[in-house]
């Protein structure tokens, strides 16, 4: 399960940093918890959209129970919302 973990997050970080033009991997633990949307992040809602079609492609799950929630737009929640919805089934 561990490795099923680092599988996600590497793909995550990957449509970051490649699809995204993100730097994700500059993040601190502190704003991975919060908004990608804060001043010092510096992402825009625009592309919280792009980010939307970027991951559903890449994960082939639905992301509408996380933007309902309003925890779309965070790093830490995006990623346990990944592992939860792909549990033991293989992600790629």
């Amino acid at each position: 399960m561990e490795d099923n973990k680092t599988n996600i997050k590497e793909r995550l970080d990957y449509v970051f940093i490649e699809k995204m033009a993100f730097a994700v991997n500059r993040l601190t633990d502190e704003q991975r918890s919060k908004s990608l949307l804060r001043d010092c992040i510096g992402m825009q809602a625009r592309d919280l959209l792009k980010l939307y079609m970027e991951l559903e492609n890449e994960f082939h799950i639905d992301f509408n129970p996380l933007v309902l929630e309003g925890n779309f737009d965070k790093y830490n929640c995006l990623l346990e919302y990944i592992i939860s919805q792909t549990g033991e089934k293989n992600v790629n």
